[in-house]
């Protein structure tokens, strides 16, 4: 499961100034008792993808599973999906935009 790594990586980051959001398909309910459970703090968007109820994958392109490093100003910096996120590869992203 990615959202411990996500989870600590937020921690990490928030006092940098940068946000970070998860885009899920799950149903809400689903959704808050993973956070309970797991003590996530980071917002998480529930959105069903219909189409009538579905704006967040709609307006951002986004898919289930799909994390947006956020800069202060508002500017997404990068995405991350489930597959392949650690770590590494979050303080990486940082990196490149001048954050150690």
């Amino acid at each position: 499961m990615e959202l411990p790594h996500v989870e600590k990586f937020y921690r990490e980051s928030k006092s940098l100034g940068f946000g970070l959001v998860t885009v899920t398909s799950d149903p809400a309910a689903e959704v808050l008792k993973m956070v309970e459970y797991n003590g996530i703090t980071h917002p998480i968007v529930s959105d069903t993808a219909d189409p009538e109820t579905g704006k967040v994958y709609e307006k951002y392109h986004a898919y289930d599973g799909k994390h947006y490093l956020i800069r202060g100003d508002g500017a997404i910096l990068a995405t991350f999906t489930k597959l392949g996120i650690s770590l590494p590869i979050l303080k990486r992203e940082l990196a490149r935009h001048g954050v150690k």
